[in-house]
């Protein structure tokens, strides 16, 4: 496969990620209500399949994040080798902690069916409180992914630092000897610098 081919690839990829995500968020603020259990478990129960199907496409979203990791990686490896590994890393801890962080997303169910042993445990708006909780603690494991995901975009950058150094160097020398060609198209400035060159070859 070809660079370019790769890059078009870890575009797609991150594209699809960002287009599979947007439903998950709308479905997840529609249904947890803050701070109010009881409305978030009767939004939750008269709309589960909606709400699995948000966990579902979150899945899939994390299945394309790391589809473009292992792209962005190949496209990068050649430029810096241990930074991209170390990006890549961060990545796909940051997908395994989203991926993992769905788990939370099932729990309310089982808490709100109410499990034959539960009620005798626990009232009902005790289990209500505890299905916000873990709807709670997915946001919060999210959000340690994210910070993991703005990782992997950082160290996806730097290796293209030195090169874009070397090329601002470059671009400033360039703009340099155009100024002093510049300079030395006028005819005083040209006298002047035959003058200099005639007064360094005169023998002391």
């Amino acid at each position: 496969m070809s660079p370019l081919f790769k890059a078009r690839m870890g575009g797609f990829c991150w594209f699809m990620c960002f287009l599979t995500s947007i439903y998950p968020v709308m479905i997840s603020g529609r249904l947890i209500v803050a701070g109010d259990p009881a409305a978030t478990a009767a939004n939750l129960l008269a709309n589960e399949t909606l709400f699995r199907l948000g966990t579902a496409s979150l899945l899939v979203s994390t299945s394309f994040y790391i589809g473009a990791t292992l792209f962005v990686y190949e496209v990068l490896r050649p430029v810096n080798r241990s930074l991209s590994l170390l990006a890549a890393f961060f990545s796909l801890v940051a997908c395994a902690v989203g991926a993992l962080s769905c788990v939370f997303d099932l729990v309310p169910f089982i808490l709100l069916k109410s499990a034959p042993y539960l009620p005798a445990v626990f009232t009902v708006d005790q289990l209500q409180a505890l299905a916000l909780m873990f709807l709670k603690v997915r946001v919060q494991a999210n959000d340690i992914a994210l910070v993991l995901f703005g990782l992997h975009c950082i160290g996806g950058r730097l290796p293209y630092f030195p090169i874009n150094l070397h090329a601002a160097n470059h671009r400033r020398a360039h703009a340099h000897r155009r100024h002093l060609l510049a300079d030395l198209s006028c005819p005083a400035n040209r006298k002047r610098s035959r003058s200099l060159q005639h007064d360094a070859r005169r023998p002391g």
